[in-house]
């Protein structure tokens, strides 16, 4: 269990308040998510989001696998790490980024 400011206590019935930036265009998105929210849960929900308009597929047609990183750390969220495991606190930053896996066809 973590802590923030020393007043609050994080565990998993908490949910954080994080951006997450959203590559390769670069744009933020504040949301609120359960600390014990797995990167997987985390990244299928953005990329369902249709609001966000995140495609799973680029100009080639090869589908993208998205990677989550706490920006703070520098440390990628497994998809089945919590956030909550990972260390994530109130107002970190994430980046949620494709990438093309070498040799898919």
């Amino acid at each position: 269990m973590g802590t923030y400011n020393d007043n609050v206590t994080i565990n998993e019935n908490t949910d954080l308040s994080v951006v997450v930036r959203i590559q390769p265009d670069n744009y933020e998105v504040s949301v609120e998510l359960p600390a014990q929210s797995t990167g997987k849960q985390v990244i299928d929900s953005l990329i369902e989001e249709p609001s966000l308009g995140i495609s799973r597929i680029n100009q080639e047609g090869q589908p993208y696998i998205f990677r989550l990183v706490s920006k703070g750390t520098g440390v990628q969220i497994q998809e089945n790490v919590t956030l909550l495991d990972a260390g994530v606190k109130h107002n970190d930053t994430l980046l949620l980024f494709p990438v093309i896996e070498a040799g898919g066809i």
